[in-house]
């Protein structure tokens, strides 16, 4: 009915996905339904804000024939792994985050109606993302006109008994993934036949085949939950999508618990959700041995509607994956990039001040050389220029300024890093809690939910775009990078001389590249694809 192509948008420079309804197929009494269906798409889903929904760009219609424009996903779709066993928690964790956006899209009344691999896609990082809400069905009565002929609709291997008798309900999205988690469990569909009125029939009539039957060694507890998802009346399922989501979750954790109690590092698929805290980097960097976290792609919020002007509207965004520094470059690292580099004029100012009251860094003659108990301390005294070079020399870059707020953010929408919690010197280095900057890590406790420390606190931050104060109401969806000009950079996470508001996340800063302060560093990330081919990663 409609067909997808890989594009690029010239004015957000970057691949999209662009879906074009194939009119020409359409027969005149249902061209106006289907016209109807696929404007209904882009609205369903511009409603749906959620880090596995793939999100609209725009759409719109051109000389009678709609289009729809969405973030490209380069990692094929979950038709790919279909035919091959998977084990149960690799394939619980692959879709407990679908399970979690329906029961989100559930909350707004908004049913699926066609969830199937191939509607399950997979981003560049390797996340699940649903995906073709085009017959979705808002469960409110007055949107109920596009089946309310009694039209079945949806794919019939994977749909729900109930939806073929044009009874369609939130319970039928599960039954629908339940066929998928069998199916991967043991590389077959439980039904099968000729005609989709037969295989209907089967669903109504037969029972479920024992999943352990067809794939041996699948256990009992995996099997009782495939069973309930997948029971032929609605009400014998689990009550809600959220209820089969914390099934998937507590399967997916059953291969960690094993490996626990072997002595083995936990490994295996990705979390469905990240840990509050991690405790391990993602990648160590070379140059400088910086550990690195991954924040990995999809949706974040950015900015809010009851905080200060500039930061207004919320909005979200879509960002490619990134890997950002656990902590500001510290003094050691600086100093060995001042050795190699030496310390250039950018924009009118050296790099770094090292006249600057706090400056920890000295020339000593030949060479750059750290304060002695300062190592461990973020450099400071630093120009925008010179903490872009930085970045540069290692292999990466300064991040953006929506990148840093995601980072810092979460995917739970935090107020501060470490949470809602109000600022304390146990989360942060901020006005009265130290005199001067700390070492970095000092404030565990005050990690974000990617494992990032001092976020908040400690040292500004400059990331890499222009400031502009109505730049979030006219900001680009995918991967923002600010204005492309202007006169001021923008600094984030507030410092040990600030008051508790500016370590808020969406809290916005700024001040001219050429600025060297005693309570303004950085940090950098490095796009995965760049890192260095050898390092564990």
């Amino acid at each position: 009915m409609a067909v997808v192509y890989k594009a690029f948008d010239k004015r957000l420079e970057s691949e999209v996905a662009f879906k074009l309804l194939r009119t020409e197929v359409l027969t005149v009494e249902s061209q106006k339904t289907i016209l109807d269906r696929f404007e209904f798409e882009a609205k369903a889903l511009a409603k749906l804000n959620h880090p596995n929904i793939v999100s609209v760009i725009d759409y719109g219609e051109y000389q009678g024939t709609p289009w729809l424009v969405m973030k490209y996903m380069e990692g094929g779709t979950l038709k790919q792994f279909i035919g091959k066993v998977m084990p149960p928690p690799e394939a619980a964790r692959l879709l407990a985050p679908i399970a979690s956006a329906l029961a989100y899209a559930h909350s707004k009344d908004i049913v699926h109606r066609d969830v199937k691999p191939s509607n399950i896609l997979i981003s560049q990082a390797g996340f699940p993302m649903l995906s073709d809400f085009g017959i979705a069905k808002i469960v409110a009565k007055q949107d109920f006109k596009l089946t309310k002929m009694g039209i079945s609709i949806g794919t019939p291997e994977y749909m729900a008994p109930e939806q073929a008798k044009g009874k369609v309900n939130k319970l039928s999205d599960q039954y629908s993934l339940g066929l998928v988690f069998y199916e991967l469990l043991t590389g077959v569909k439980p039904y099968a036949a000729d005609t989709p009125i037969a295989l209907v029939l089967k669903k109504v009539t037969e029972p479920l085949v024992r999943p352990s039957d067809v794939q041996a060694g699948i256990p009992e507890n995996v099997e009782q939950v495939v069973f309930k998802a997948l029971s032929k009346e609605p009400e014998d399922r689990y009550p809600n999508m959220q209820a089969f989501c914390d099934a998937l979750e507590k399967i997916g954790q059953m291969g960690d618990q094993k490996k626990k109690r072997s002595g083995s590092k936990p490994g295996g698929g990705q979390e469905p959700n990240p840990p509050t805290m991690p405790t391990e980097c993602s990648w160590v960097r070379p140059k400088d041995r910086m550990p690195m976290m991954l924040i990995p792609a999809g949706k974040s919020a950015i900015g809010r509607n009851d905080e200060a002007l500039d930061s207004r509207p919320m909005h979200i965004v879509a960002l490619d994956a990134f890997l950002m520094d656990k902590y500001p470059v510290t003094n050691r690292m600086y100093s060995q990039f001042l050795n190699e580099m030496g310390n250039q004029s950018e924009g009118g100012t050296k790099w770094y001040d090292d006249t600057a009251k706090n400056a920890r860094l000295k020339w000593s003659g030949n060479c750059w050389l750290v304060m002695r108990n300062y190592s461990e301390h973020p450099i400071v005294s630093i120009s925008w220029y010179g903490a872009a070079a930085y970045c540069r020399w290692v292999g990466g870059r300064l991040p953006t300024e929506a990148e840093w707020e995601k980072a810092a953010r979460g995917i739970d929408d935090r107020i501060y890093p470490w949470g809602n919690e109000a600022p304390s010197c146990e989360y942060a280095n901020y006005q009265g809690c130290q005199v001067s900057t700390s070492p970095v890590g000092s404030f565990p406790k005050g990690a974000s939910s990617f494992g990032l420390l001092d976020m908040a606190g400690n040292v500004w931050e400059w990331v890499s775009d222009w400031y502009g104060h109505d730049y979030y109401a006219r900001s680009l969806l995918i991967n923002p990078r600010g204005p492309v000009t202007g006169v001021a950079k923008v600094m984030r996470g507030g410092s040990w001389f600030n008051i508790e508001r500016h370590l808020k996340v969406s809290y916005r800063s700024y001040s001219n590249p050429g600025t060297r302060t005693a309570n303004l560093g950085f940090r950098c990330v490095v796009d995965p694809e760049k890192k260095r081919i050898g390092v564990n990663f």
